[in-house]
């Protein structure tokens, strides 16, 4: 039997990247048990493994709007020159 990887456990949480394409998952990501730490996907995974099932998985409209809100918020957080400025 294979060893279990981090991309299979309810705990990991993917890193995504985005390009002109849309987004992309990215070979890293994180663990949140007990403590957070960085992991990639096909590490082995730790003693605290719990098995994802389908239903974990956010569905891609979910993940594009939250990735697309915070996107947003730091936009709006930028300063800018003003449109003017000579």
């Amino acid at each position: 039997m294979d060893a279990a990887k981090c991309k299979a456990c309810q705990h990991f949480r993917q890193h995504y990247t985005i390009d002109k394409v849309g987004y992309r998952a990215i070979g890293c990501g994180h663990c949140v048990t007990p403590r957070l730490k960085h992991r990639k996907p096909e590490e082995s995974a730790c003693g605290f493994f719990v098995p994802r099932c389908s239903d974990d998985l956010p569905d891609r409209q979910e993940v594009v709007h939250f990735l697309t809100t915070e996107m947003l918020q730091f936009i709006l957080q930028l300063e800018l020159p003003p449109e003017n400025a000579e």
